[in-house]
């Protein structure tokens, strides 16, 4: 029997992991198996940790996007068919990557219709973002190549998604309405919280009633403005292992520590933008999760744990408009303040890069 696959797009910061897990709650209620497979330009991503702490099965594609690495996508999607039995494998591209219909939601539907059953393209938009950058505010963060990126996700979209309505009030939310109802009139418009789970049912009995008109759109994509839109941020990711030589660990103090430290050290380069900052820490089995999606809006705690532990494995992954080098600096810098604050700090791994030119395998130009 074929797997559904849900596929939520949208850009850096907009809660497409927020919502994979809310989904995966509803659905599991409802009765369904379900797996998730996520993906990231570098190994080591807060994302799969998060979902597997949730104990949901969950695979990765690191490296590439999905398009770039769509064997690896396949092979994924079948290593979980195979080993979790699943009804519902929940599918979360890189927040950077666009031409999802022609490249990776086409070929699975023309290629592998036996084995997988490919729903509406899902693209989330953070409402505060989507204001400056479809508003042209002058400080909105973005350079028109990154916001070509942003629109042509909304382009493609089967449907749009508006999350984080709870945190909206209702002047900014209906301006919002009426601008993504003029400029994107072929999808139909999703208001949620991912967080409270306001509207996430709807949206899940909708893609599941429209599976037969997924992906119906292909919009024209210059690579050359995609890439250089995408190779304007820099990508890091890294772990390090923290205790307190006296005492122990609160994980949410450490990771709001952690996460807001590191978006003053970004704050303080010249025309820096954060599209996404996230910062968990593991211990005595318990997650705490915070995150950045602008230096506007600064940081959150959106996984509490109360939990203190003699150690913990922090894992910090930050996606800017800053050279990558210099957020590998940057994040030196944040080592040695722990360390001032009565933190030891033991780094692990620190990788850095910009993504490269995006090269599918496959790219279709007419839909199914």
């Amino acid at each position: 029997m074929a797997v559904s696959v849900y596929i939520f797009g949208g850009f850096l910061g907009a809660g497409k992991t927020t919502l994979l897990s809310r989904a995966a709650r509803e659905l599991l209620e409802r009765g369904r198996r379900v797996a998730a497979v996520l993906n990231d330009q570098s190994p080591g991503l807060v994302d799969t940790q998060a979902v597997a702490a949730e104990g949901l099965p969950v695979a990765e594609v690191a490296g590439a996007c999905f398009c770039c690495s769509f064997d690896e996508l396949l092979e994924r999607l079948r290593g979980l068919r195979r080993s979790a039995l699943p009804d519902v494998i929940l599918a979360e591209p890189v927040g950077s990557c666009t031409d999802l219909s022609a490249t990776v939601l086409q070929p699975l539907k023309r290629l592998y219709a036996e084995e997988f059953v490919v729903l509406p393209l899902a693209v989330l938009v953070d409402p505060r973002r989507a204001l400056r950058i479809l508003t042209n505010m002058p400080k909105g963060g973005f350079s028109p190549r990154a916001a070509y990126i942003y629109k042509k996700q909304l382009e493609e979209a089967d449907a749009i998604v508006v999350n984080k309505i709870d945190r909206l009030d209702r002047q900014s939310r209906e301006h919002l309405r009426v601008i993504l109802r003029e400029r994107f009139a072929h999808a139909p418009l999703f208001e949620i919280s991912a967080r409270t789970g306001e509207g996430v049912p709807e949206l899940l009995s909708w893609m599941e009633q429209n599976a037969a008109a997924a992906s119906q759109r292909i919009p024209e994509v210059d690579y050359d403005v995609y890439a250089a839109g995408e190779a304007e941020l820099g990508w890091m990711n890294a772990v390090c292992r923290v205790s307190r030589p006296e005492g122990t660990v609160r994980l949410d103090e450490l990771v709001q520590r952690v996460c807001g430290a590191m978006a003053e050290a970004i704050a303080e380069i010249a025309g820096a933008e954060i599209a996404h900052l996230k910062v968990l820490a593991l211990g005595s089995g318990a997650t705490a999760l915070a995150n950045c999606v602008s230096l506007s809006d600064g940081p959150v705690l959106s996984r509490s744990s109360l939990a203190r532990a003699a150690s913990a494995e922090v894992v910090v992954n930050i996606r800017a408009f800053v050279a990558p080098e210099t957020l590998a600096e940057q994040w030196q810098r944040v080592c040695e303040m722990l360390g001032r604050d009565g933190y030891a700090v033991e780094p692990l791994t620190c990788r850095w890069l910009r993504p490269g030119r995006p090269v599918p395998v496959y790219r279709f130009d007419v839909p199914v």
